[in-house]
C-alpha cells in the first residue's frame, strides 16, 4: 500500500470513528490497527490527518472511543517492547506511528481537567495483539536442526505470552506507557546500535511504590559519548530520527503544566515526571546520560569545513539537542513528593537526575562539560571571514540553566572551574546574554538565571581573583563602552547596565546585583576609568534623597556600594587610582550624604523656603535638589571643577549619558503620581532565599546590615538612564526610621581618604597647572595611605543558598522556552494553553524566519 493510500485509510478510519454510533470493542484489533499502520507516514501528514477540532469533537461526543484508542495504542506499544518485537521495517513503522499518535492525542487529554484521573485507570489485560510478520528476530542460528528451531520458537512464543502486563493488580495506564517508552528509547536497532545484546531482557516493571533492585549501568546503551561514556558510535540518521520521536513523546507526557493556570497547579504531583526522576525504571541511568550527552556533545561546526551544514543537513540532530537540553533542565528542577519507599520524615522524594549530577567526580567529565559549554555558548557570538559559513545554534538558555544547576549541585565541579580558570569561558557569554536580555519582556527568566549564577560564582574567592585577567574585547556588548580592561570591568559595566535598565521586573534583584559587586570588590586589583565611573554613577543615584526616602529598605543599596568602595580603597588602593580619582571628583556626594537629614525627604517644601537670591544665582542651570554643603565647601568644589575641567571623566567615558554632577536630577520623579506596576510574586520570594550571612559575619560588619534584608516594594519607571525607583506609596519616612540606619553608614574610610588626598590634588593643580586626569592619576599612583585610613574591615562574603526547585517561575520559564523554540511544531500550538499566552506576533515572526 502506498503512502497516499495509507493516509487516506487513516482519514477514513478517523472520520468513521466520529460518525459511527455506539462503542467499538477494544478487542477489535483489525479496526484499531488502522490508526497506526505498518507503512511509513510523514509526520506533517500525520498531524494534518488528526486535527485539533476532530480530537475535541470526539472527546466531547464520544469520549469512550478516544479512551479506547489511547489504551489500545499503549498496550500495543507495550506488547512490542515486552516481546522485543522490533525486527523489520513494518514493525518499526508501526511503532513510530503509535508514538506519533500518542504525541498528537495526549495534549488534548491534558487540556481537559475532567480527564485527570484517566491516567490512573488500570491497564487493560488479556488483549489480543498480533505483531507484524517477522517482528521477532529468529532465535535459532542459521543451519540449526529443525527440532532445535521448533523448541526455541516455542520458548519465544511462550515468552511473548508471559510478557503481558501483570494482572494482580494491573499497573496504572501512565506507568505502562512510561515503561514501554523508556524501553523503546534504548531498544537495540531502533534507538541504539545493535552491537551488544541487553544485559537483562524486557519485562514487566515493579509497582510504583518500589524501585527495581538494580538499575542498568550499561554505557553501551547511551546514545552519545560524553559524560561517563567513552564509547563512540557513528550517528545514523534513522537512529537520530527515532530518538527525536521518543523524546517528543516524553516531552508531551510531561506537558501537563501547560494546561494549568500559573500558580493553580501542583507541580510536584505530576505522575509522569515523578516516575521518571524517581528511578523506577531500569533505564534511568542510560536516560540521564543520553539526554545530557545528546545535548552537550553536539558539534555545530564539525570538521570545520565552510557550509558543511548545507551539504550535510542535521536538522533532526539539532532538534534532538535542543529538546534533550530543555527536557534535562526541566527534570533537574523537579522535586516529587515522598513515595512509600522513602523515609517517613522525608520532605521530598528522590530525584535521580539531581543525585547523578551531584555524584560526578571525574575531572575528565568536568573538562568535557566546561569545554562543550564554552564552545556552544560562544558559537553564535563568533564572527567568520565568510558570512554564514558555519552553523550557528542558539541554545544559550538551556546551557546557562544547566550551568547554574550544576554549580549549585556539584561543589566539585565548581571547585574545578575555579582552579582551572575555565569559569571565564562561561562568564563572558553569560554577561553578554544578561546585557542582551535585560529589557526583553520575554527573557526575564533568563535574567533571573544569570543573576543567580553571578551571585553563586561571586561567593568563590578564586572567581574574584580570575576577574583580574584581561578581556580581549573580541565580542562587542551593546551599549557597553568597553575599550580595554579586565573581566571585572566588564562585569561592573554589565551590572550597571542592568541596574539602570528601564525594566520594573528587575527591581527585586537590585540587592543581588550589588551583592556581586560587594563580593568581588576586595580582590579586584585594577578598575578602569570607564567602570569606575559606572560605579560612582550608581552611588550618585542610590544616595539621592529621592531614592533613599522612596521606600523603607532603599538605604540598603547605599550600604552595599559603600562597602564595595571601602574594599577597593582599603585592600586594593595601589592599583585603583582611577577609582580613587573618581571618588575625589564627586566628593560632594559623600559630604552631602554625611549631612543628610530627614528634611531632605521633602525637597519641594525646602525649595519654597529658600530665598529669591539663591534662585537668581542658579538661574539658567539645573537645580541640584541634593545640595546641602556649607558655602565654603561649595566654593572649593566649584573652584576645582574649573581647574581640571578638561579631565571630566564622566563626559569622556559615558559619551554624555551622565553629562555632569547633576545628572541624577533626572531621577526626581513624582512618587505619588506614578502607578506601581506589578511583577511576579515569586521574584521577591526567591530573592529573599538567595543569600545567607552567618550571625558571626553580621556582627563583624559592625551594624552595617540592620533593617530588612531585601527590598519588598512596588516600582516606578523612570525614562532616563537610572534604575527604577522601588517605592512604597504608603511609606512616609520618619525620624525614628532614619535613626535606625543613618548613624551606621560606613563613610569613615572615604571621608578620611578625601581629607588626605583632596588638599594634595588641589595643591598639585594650582602649583603645577595640571589640567588632565592622567597627570592626577600618575600623582595618585605615587601616593600612599598606609597608616592614614581606619583599620580595614574584615572581608565578608555573602554565600548563595539556592532558590529551591519545582518553582512556578521556573516551570513557566522552561515551558515558554520549549514552546517558543518549537513553534513550527504543531504538537502544542493546536491546543489551548493556560500557563501563558503566545502572541500571534511571535508566531508570525517565526513563520517569516522559516
Amino acid at each position: 500500500m502506498g503512502q497516499n493510500q495509507t493516509t487516506l485509510a487513516i482519514r477514513e478510519a478517523y472520520d468513521n470513528l466520529l460518525t459511527v454510533k455506539g462503542s467499538v470493542s477494544i478487542q477489535d484489533e483489525d479496526y484499531w490497527k488502522k490508526f497506526y499502520p505498518e507503512e511509513k507516514i510523514a509526520y506533517c501528514d500525520f498531524v494534518e490527518l488528526i486535527t485539533g477540532d476532530k480530537v475535541r469533537k470526539l472527546k466531547e461526543e464520544d469520549p469512550s472511543k478516544l479512551e479506547t484508542l489511547i489504551r489500545r495504542a499503549i498496550c500495543t506499544l507495550s506488547c512490542h517492547m515486552s516481546s522485543g518485537g522490533l525486527n523489520g521495517f513494518p514493525t518499526q513503522f508501526q511503532v513510530v506511528n503509535i508514538v506519533r499518535l500518542l504525541t498528537r492525542l495526549i495534549p488534548f487529554i491534558f487540556e481537559d481537567h475532567d480527564w485527570d484521573d484517566f491516567w490512573m485507570t488500570p491497564t487493560p489485560v488479556g488483549l489480543t495483539i498480533t505483531l507484524p510478520e517477522k517482528a521477532l528476530a529468529s532465535v535459532a542460528m542459521q543451519g540449526a536442526p529443525m527440532n532445535m528451531r521448533e523448541r526455541l520458537q516455542a520458548e519465544q512464543d511462550q515468552a511473548v505470552k508471559d510478557a503481558q502486563p501483570p494482572t494482580n493488580p494491573p499497573p496504572p495506564l501512565y506507568q505502562t506507557l512510561m515503561v514501554a517508552l523508556l524501553d523503546l528509547m534504548f531498544a537495540p536497532g531502533f534507538c541504539v546500535h545493535q552491537k551488544k545484546k541487553r544485559s537483562i531482557p524486557h519485562g514487566s516493571e515493579p509497582a510504583q511504590g518500589t524501585r527495581p533492585p538494580a538499575i542498568i549501568d550499561a554505557t553501551h546503551l547511551v546514545w552519545y559519548a560524553g559524560i561517563e561514556t567513552e564509547n563512540v558510535f557513528e550517528e545514523r540518521p534513522s537512529l537520530v530520527a527515532h530518538q527525536l520521536e521518543c523524546v517528543r513523546l516524553l516531552v508531551t507526557c510531561l506537558s501537563r503544566p501547560l494546561y494549568q493556570p500559573l500558580g493553580a497547579f501542583d507541580i510536584r504531583g505530576d505522575l509522569f515526571a515523578s516516575y521518571i526522576v524517581g528511578g523506577y525504571h531500569r533505564h534511568t541511568l542510560p536516560l540521564i546520560r543520553s539526554l545530557s550527552n545528546a545535548f552537550l556533545s553536539y558539534d555545530p561546526v564539525g570538521m570545520g569545513l565552510p557550509y558543511n551544514y548545507v551539504l550535510v543537513p542535521q536538522k533532526n540532530r539539532e532538534d534532538l539537542m535542543e529538546l534533550c537540553g530543555e527536557l534535562f533542565c526541566f527534570l533537574l528542577d523537579f522535586v516529587p513528593y515522598p513515595s512509600p519507599s522513602d523515609p517517613e520524615d522525608a520532605t521530598h522524594g528522590v530525584n535521580k537526575f539531581i543525585d547523578w549530577m551531584d555524584s560526578l567526580k571525574e575531572e575528565r567529565d568536568f573538562e568535557f562539560i566546561a569545554d562543550q559549554m564554552k564552545m556552544l555558548l560562544e558559537n553564535p557570538l563568533q564572527s567568520y571571514y565568510i558570512p554564514s559559513s558555519y552553523k550557528s545554534v542558539n541554545c544559550h538558555q538551556q546551557l546557562l540553566i544547566l550551568f547554574w544547576r550544576l554549580c549549585e549541585t556539584n561543589k566539585a565541579f565548581l571547585s574545578y572551574l575555579m582552579k582551572s580558570g575555565k569559569v571565564l569561558g562561561v562568564l563572558m557569554p553569560l554577561l553578554f546574554r544578561l546585557n542582551e536580555a535585560k529589557t526583553a519582556p520575554g527573557d526575564f527568566g533568563l535574567v533571573q538565571v544569570c543573576i543567580y549564577t553571578l551571585v553563586l560564582l561571586s561567593g568563590q574567592r578564586n572567581f574574584s581573583v580570575h576577574l583580574n585577567e584581561e578581556f580581549d574585547g573580541s565580542v562587542v556588548f551593546e551599549n557597553i563602552p568597553f575599550s580595554s580592561g579586565n573581566y571585572a570591568d566588564l562585569l561592573f559595566m554589565v551590572v550597571h547596565g542592568v541596574l539602570v535598565a528601564d525594566n520594573p521586573q528587575l527591581s527585586p534583584f537590585y540587592e543581588l546585583l550589588l551583592t556581586v559587586i560587594v563580593n568581588v570588590a576586595p580582590f579586584i586589583k585594577r578598575v578602569s576609568l570607564e567602570s569606575a565611573n559606572k560605579l560612582v554613577h550608581l552611588f550618585r543615584v542610590f544616595s539621592s534623597p529621592r531614592y533613599l526616602f522612596a521606600a523603607e529598605a532603599n538605604h540598603r543599596l547605599v550600604f552595599f556600594l559603600l562597602e564595595a568602595f571601602n574594599s577597593l580603597i582599603q585592600y586594593q588602593f595601589e592599583g585603583n587610582q582611577h577609582f580613587v580619582y573618581c571618588i575625589i571628583r564627586v566628593r560632594k556626594l559623600f559630604h552631602e550624604l554625611q549631612h543628610l537629614s530627614l528634611k531632605d525627604a521633602f525637597p519641594h517644601e525646602e525649595e519654597q523656603v529658600e530665598g529669591d537670591e539663591k534662585k537668581q544665582q542658579e538661574e539658567g542651570a539645573e537645580v541640584d535638589e541634593h545640595q546641602k554643603q556649607p558655602q565654603q565647601e561649595e566654593e572649593q568644589e566649584e573652584g576645582e571643577e574649573v581647574t581640571i575641567a578638561d579631565g571630566d571623566i564622566e563626559e569622556k567615558s559615558d559619551g554624555g549619558s551622565e553629562k555632569s554632577n547633576d545628572s541624577d536630577d533626572a531621577l526626581a520623579v513624582n512618587v505619588s503620581q506614578q502607578k506601581s506596576p506589578t511583577y511576579p510574586e515569586t521574584s521577591t520570594a526567591l530573592t529573599r532565599k538567595s543569600l545567607s550571612i552567618s550571625e558571626q559575619q553580621q556582627q563583624q560588619e559592625g551594624g552595617q546590615q540592620k533593617g530588612p534584608m531585601f527590598v519588598e516594594s512596588s516600582v516606578i519607571v523612570d525614562k532616563s538612564e537610572h534604575p527604577v525607583v522601588p517605592s512604597t506609596p504608603a511609606f512616609i519616612p520618619s525620624q525614628e526610621w532614619f535613626d535606625t540606619w543613618f548613624p551606621d553608614l560606613p563613610l569613615r574610610t572615604i571621608l578620611r581618604l578625601l581629607k588626605v588626598l583632596v588638599p594634595q590634588v588641589e595643591d598639585l593643580c594650582q602649583r603645577k597647572g595640571v589640567t588632565h586626569e592622567i597627570e592626577i592619576v600618575e600623582f595618585l599612583k605615587k601616593g600612599t595611605l598606609v597608616g592614614l585610613l581606619p583599620v580595614p574591615h574584615q572581608i565578608i562574603t555573602r554565600r548563595y543558598e539556592g532558590v529551591g526547585r519545582s518553582s512556578a517561575w521556573f516551570t513557566s520559564y522552561i515551558w515558554s522556552l520549549i514552546i517558543v523554540k518549537h513553534l513550527p511544531n504543531p504538537t502544542f500550538m493546536d491546543t489551548k494553553l493556560s500557563l501563558f499566552e503566545v502572541k500571534e506576533t511571535i508566531i508570525a515572526a517565526i513563520d517569516d524566519d522559516e
